[in-house]
């Protein structure tokens, strides 16, 4: 019987030399027949415009190249976003009374006294 393949003990991403770190990517774009444009976080994270036409899979990124039409099409996209839903971590939840109240942050008590 040979070895199956696709089944492996090593971990995933083993072979790479840095650790591989979970993220999450807030990202908006929009799309005309013809360009893609794409935001992260608000354009802090970078900015990509895509010709669609001479480039239909997208990459050659013609930021640099084309700032007129990123505008543009930056124009249709909210300028600002919601702040982000606290996760159930910011929360503790009372078995008796069987409600979530916030946890205490005492560096955000210090700041506001």
């Amino acid at each position: 019987m040979g070895r199956r393949r696709g089944n492996t003990n090593a971990p995933p991403f083993s072979s790479r030399k840095t650790a591989w770190r979970p993220c999450a990517t807030i990202r908006s774009a929009i799309r005309t027949e013809h360009w893609r444009y794409i935001r992260y976080d608000e354009g802090r994270a970078g900015e990509e415009l895509y010709n669609l036409q001479d480039d239909p899979e997208e990459w050659r990124n013609l930021i640099g190249k084309s700032p007129k039409k990123a505008k543009e099409l930056k124009a249709w996209l909210p300028s600002s976003y919601a702040d982000a839903v606290p996760t159930k971590k910011a929360y503790h939840f009372d078995d008796k009374a069987y409600i979530w109240t916030p946890k205490s942050n005492p560096a955000k008590e210090k700041n506001s006294k």
